[in-house]
C-alpha cells in the first residue's frame, strides 16, 4: 500500500509531438519515424513518456481550436509537459494553452517548454505565457510555407520568455519539412536544460529578447548559437521576396515559360 501511494504521488512528465496542417499521416512525429526515433534516445533524461498527438490537420481556425482542446485534455494527465510542434501544430499548442488558462491557475506553468518548428506566427493567437513557461520559436528563412503568403509572421513579439531563433543545417537554410530534421531532435531537449542553463556552445550570448540563430551540423557535432545581427534585414528581404512571388508580374512571367 505504501508503495502504491509513492508511485501515485510520483510526478509524471511527458513530451508531446504535434504535427501540422494535413500532417497526421506523416511519419516524423510517430513511433518509428526519424524525428521520433532520434528524440527517443534522449527523452528519458527529461520525461517519462513520449507521445504522438494526432488531430484532423484541417486548415481552419476551428479545427485548430478543437485540436487545442483535445491537446489540453492530454496535457492535463501529466504534471509537467514539453511540447514540440511543427507548423500549425504550434498554433494548436497555443489554443491548448488558452484552454488550460480558462480552467484555472492550477494549470499555470503546466507546459514547461514549447518548441515550435516552422509555426506560422498568428498575431491573433499568441501563446498564453501564464500556462507556458518558455517558448523556443525555431524557424528557417528557407521555409517558404511558414509565412503563408505573408498572412503570418516568422517571429513572435519580444517577450522575456520567448526566444525567436532562426536555424540552419550545415550552413543551409532549411525548408518546411526539414525543420523537423532528426538532428534537431538529437539536440532539442538539451537546448534549454543544458545549453541555455550552462551557457555552452555560444549560448553565453543567449538572451530571450535578442534575435538568435542556431547552426546544426549533423551527427554528434555540437550545435552553435550566435546572435542574429542580420535579423531585421533578413525579415524585410523575406517579406519583399514573398510579396514579389505573390505579384501578378511574377505569375505572368512564370506562365510564359
Amino acid at each position: 500500500m505504501i508503495g502504491f501511494h509513492l508511485s501515485f504521488l510520483q510526478a509524471k512528465r511527458a513530451c508531446i509531438l504535434v504535427h501540422g496542417t494535413w500532417g497526421q499521416g506523416g511519419a516524423w512525429y510517430q513511433k518509428g519515424g526519424d524525428f521520433y526515433t532520434e528524440l527517443e534516445k534522449s527523452a528519458g533524461l527529461f520525461v517519462d513518456e513520449l507521445i504522438s498527438f494526432s488531430w484532423s490537420g484541417q486548415n481552419t481556425v476551428e479545427a485548430r481550436r478543437a485540436a487545442g482542446a483535445q491537446l489540453a485534455f492530454e496535457i492535463m494527465k501529466y504534471d509537467d509537459v514539453i511540447v514540440i510542434a511543427h507548423s500549425h501544430g504550434g498554433n494548436v499548442a497555443h489554443c491548448a494553452s488558452h484552454y488550460l488558462a480558462q480552467q484555472g491557475a492550477q494549470f499555470y506553468k503546466k507546459i514547461k517548454k514549447l518548441y515550435t518548428l516552422g509555426t506560422p506566427v498568428d498575431r491573433a493567437m499568441q501563446p498564453n505565457m501564464d500556462v507556458i513557461e518558455y517558448v523556443y520559436n525555431m524557424f528557417s528563412f528557407g521555409d517558404l510555407v511558414q509565412p503563408v503568403f505573408n498572412f503570418y509572421e516568422r517571429v513572435y513579439p519580444q517577450h522575456e520568455r520567448i526566444a525567436n531563433i532562426s536555424i540552419q543545417f550545415q550552413y543551409r537554410h532549411m525548408d518546411h519539412d526539414e525543420v523537423h530534421h532528426p538532428n534537431i531532435a538529437h539536440w532539442i531537449l538539451f537546448i534549454h536544460e543544458f545549453f541555455v542553463r550552462h551557457r555552452q556552445c555560444g549560448f553565453e550570448l543567449f538572451d530571450f529578447e535578442k534575435p538568435g540563430k542556431i547552426y546544426f551540423y549533423g551527427g554528434d557535432k555540437d550545435l552553435k548559437y550566435e546572435i542574429d545581427e542580420e535579423r531585421e534585414m533578413l525579415l524585410y528581404t523575406d517579406r519583399e521576396f514573398i510579396k514579389f512571388m505573390n505579384s501578378d508580374m511574377w505569375r505572368s512571367g512564370k506562365n510564359k515559360k
